[in-house]
């Protein structure tokens, strides 16, 4: 096959995106590679770029100005809860303000009722644009323990 010159029979592949042939890929030819006293083996690989899907471009996003805040919430929820779903509306009730949510605490024994588990959430809040004060560190708490007792019936401890 005309196209596969210089590559060894058997050890060579076109490379296809959707139905075109954009390159191909394989071990150099073992009378090409002698010729130039190559005792190696070599591979290959050669790519039409301008043929591949454009990507999106990198986006730049400048290290933040301002310092953030964490805040840890401790709640009582029912032990069927979904730590997925705990996050999920956490996430959504923190608004533009909230940068990340994770639960960092689990616990059941000493102090937790039958079917009942203790999880600490963690809270990180920032804005692009400004220090944040206690108000909106506040107020960003409160719609999230707000929203863990409607959704979940969830109790803030301590």
């Amino acid at each position: 096959d005309d196209e596969m010159i210089g590559l060894q029979a058997g050890q060579a592949a076109r490379i296809v995106a959707g139905r075109s042939e954009i390159g191909r890929i394989g071990k150099m030819d073992a009378d090409i590679a002698g010729r130039y006293d190559i005792e190696t083996p070599v591979f290959v690989a050669e790519v039409g770029l301008d043929a591949l899907p454009k990507g999106k471009p990198p986006r730049f996003v400048p290290l933040p100005e301002y310092p953030g805040v964490s805040r840890d919430l401790v709640f009582l929820f029912d032990a069927s809860a979904s730590a997925e779903e705990i996050v999920q509306t956490a996430r959504k009730a923190g608004g533009k303000l909230l940068v990340d949510v994770r639960i960092f605490d689990r616990y059941v024994g000493k102090g937790v009722p039958e079917g009942k588990v203790s999880l600490g959430v963690r809270i990180a809040l920032q804005a692009p644009d400004r220090t944040l004060t206690q108000e909106d560190s506040d107020a960003v708490s409160q719609t999230i323990i707000d929203e863990m007792s409607n959704r979940f019936g969830a109790v803030l401890r301590g």
